[in-house]
C-alpha cells in the first residue's frame, strides 16, 4: 500500500509541475515519474553515466543515486540491477555516487547533479539528522527525492510529508527493523552459536534502518547471552571501528584468542581459495583436459 502510495503521489507531483510548462513535455515527464516510482518498487567510486543508446538525445532522463558505500554488497546489488535490469528497458541514466557518510556530502552530490541535468535523486543514505536540509536542497533545484531503501522517523515524516518533491521511502516500520534484528540474533543463539559477527551494513554512515537492525541484534545479545556492550547499542551500531566484545562468561584473553582463531581461519580459506585458483588457470594455460 505504501509503495502504491508512493506511486500516486510521484505520478501526481510530476504532472502538476509539467502542466505548467510546454504541453508536448507532458509525456516525458510522466514517464520519468513512472519510472523512478517503478525502479523503487522493483528494487562506483566515481559519478559515471551509462547511456541508454537506444534513446535520442533528450530522451533519456538523468536521476541521481546517493549510496553509502559503493563497495558494500548491498549497493553492488542495486547498482547492477539499475545498470543491468533499469536501464535496458527504460530511458533513464543513472549517476552514481561516490562514498556518502553525511548529509552534507549528500547535498553536495544532489547541487552536482542539478548541474549535470538530473531530475530526480534516488538515496540509500537516509541521514536522519539531515533530511530536512537535504529535501530543502531538493526543493531549491527542483529534483525529486526518494529514499530507495530505509525508513525516516516520524519527526522527520511530519516536516517533509507535504513537500511536493519528497516522494516517500520504500522501508518497513522501524519497529518491524528492530524486531527482525532480534529475531536474527535470536535464531542464531537458539543454534547454539557462541560466536558472532554483526555486519552492520550503512549504520556507520547513517542508515538508519541498518542502525536499529543493528541495535536489535546487541540488544538481544545482551539481554540472553550475557553480552558485555561498552557503550549503548545506539552508540555502537554508528561506530566505523571494528568492535570485538564478549559475554561475561567469557574472560577477555579467551575472547581475543577466539577470535585470532577466527582470523586465522578466514585466512586460510582465502589461501586455498587462491591455490586452487592457481591450479586451475596452470591447467588452462597447459591446455590438458582433468576431470575437477
Amino acid at each position: 500500500m505504501m509503495q502504491l502510495h508512493v506511486l500516486h503521489k510521484y505520478v501526481k507531483a510530476c504532472l502538476n509541475k509539467r502542466a505548467k510548462e510546454m504541453r508536448g513535455c507532458v509525456m516525458k515527464r510522466k514517464i520519468l515519474s513512472l519510472m523512478l516510482s517503478a525502479t523503487l518498487v522493483l528494487g562506483a567510486q566515481t559519478p559515471v553515466i551509462a547511456a541508454a543508446e537506444k534513446y535520442a538525445d533528450g530522451e533519456a532522463h538523468t536521476i541521481g543515486v546517493v549510496v553509502y558505500d559503493p563497495d558494500a554488497s548491498e549497493m553492488e546489488m542495486f547498482a547492477d540491477y539499475y545498470r543491468d535490469y533499469i536501464e535496458a528497458g527504460f530511458p533513464v541514466n543513472f549517476i552514481f555516487s561516490g562514498k556518502i557518510t553525511s548529509a552534507e556530502e549528500e547535498i553536495q552530490f544532489i547541487d552536482a547533479m542539478k548541474e549535470q541535468g538530473a531530475e530526480g535523486i534516488i538515496s540509500f543514505g537516509g541521514f536522519a539528522d539531515g533530511l530536512q536540509d537535504i529535501i530543502k536542497t531538493c526543493e531549491k533545484d527542483e529534483l525529486y527525492y526518494a529514499l530507495g531503501s530505509n525508513t525516516i522517523s516520524d519527526e522527520n515524516y511530519e516536516a517533509v510529508k507535504y513537500n511536493p518533491w519528497y516522494m516517500g521511502s520504500v522501508g518497513p516500520n522501524l519497529e518491524d527493523v528492530y524486531q527482525s534484528g532480534c529475531d536474527m540474533a535470536e535464531y542464531f543463539l537458539d543454534k547454539g552459536a557462541k560466536n558472532f559477527v554483526i555486519m552492520s551494513g550503512g549504520a556507520s554512515s547513517g542508515n538508519r534502518l541498518h542502525q536499529v537492525r543493528t541495535w536489535g541484534m546487541l540488544n538481544t545479545l545482551q539481554e540472553k547471552a550475557g553480552l558485555v556492550l561498552t557503550e549503548e547499542a545506539e552508540t555502537l551500531s554508528t561506530t566505523e571501528e571494528v568492535t570485538k566484545l564478549s559475554s561475561e562468561e567469557i574472560k577477555l584473553p579467551e575472547a581475543v584468542k577466539l577470535y585470532t582463531e577466527g582470523v586465522n581461519l578466514v585466512k586460510q580459506c582465502k589461501d586455498s581459495l587462491d591455490k586452487v585458483e592457481k591450479e586451475l588457470i596452470v591447467l588452462e594455460e597447459n591446455g590438458e583436459e582433468h576431470e575437477l
